[in-house]
């Protein structure tokens, strides 16, 4: 007779459980990564945006801005996080309105995920746009903007972006308070 070969239910349980401690060992870690992740790419793709915008008003020699967007195809007026969506568009008048027929839309940024709030520290301070001159100067948009994980227990993933009023735009980190 030949001996089969292969793992008892008893090994197999024992290896089961295992994996799962280790697994509930690595998860608060893995969660905290995940958030840093998240507050990163979202701060990454405003300040993208931001220097896109710039660039693109002194490539047209006209206004570009971006504006809050809760639908991705139309800005908001309202005050609040800007992590619902936004919008960068060639502003023809430079009255920083998307107005059909005459503006094109260059950019449109979805919902970011992972990240409950991106917005100035005083939400109701929040700009609901951001217009920039044909020289790439902004019109009154000297602010800065805190970038903030859905997990609130993950207080050192919260970045800082800083926009200058010339156009320039600054990552911070969580501990950097001011720009």
């Amino acid at each position: 007779m030949r001996k089969l070969q292969g793992f008892t239910l008893i090994e197999m349980l024992v290896v089961v459980a295992l994996v799962a401690i280790l697994a509930s060992l690595a998860a608060p870690g893995f969660n905290s990564m995940i958030a840093s992740r998240s507050v990163a790419s979202a701060a990454s793709a405003m300040a993208d945006d931001y220097r896109f915008a710039r660039s693109e008003a002194i490539k047209r020699g006209g206004y570009v801005t971006l504006c809050r967007s809760l639908d991705a195809a139309a800005c908001t007026t309202d005050v609040g996080s800007w992590h619902t969506g936004w919008l960068v568009f060639s502003d023809y008048n430079g009255n920083g309105a998307l107005d059909a027929g005459s503006d094109t839309v260059l950019r449109v940024q979805q919902s970011v995920s992972g990240v409950s709030a991106l917005a100035h520290p005083t939400v109701s301070s929040t700009p609901v746009k951001a217009t920039f001159r044909p020289n790439g100067l902004g019109v009154a948009i000297n602010t800065s903007w805190v970038v903030t994980p859905i997990n609130s227990s993950a207080t050192n993933s919260t970045r800082l972006l800083c926009v200058s009023t010339n156009g320039r735009v600054a990552l911070r980190d969580a501990g950097d308070s001011s720009c």
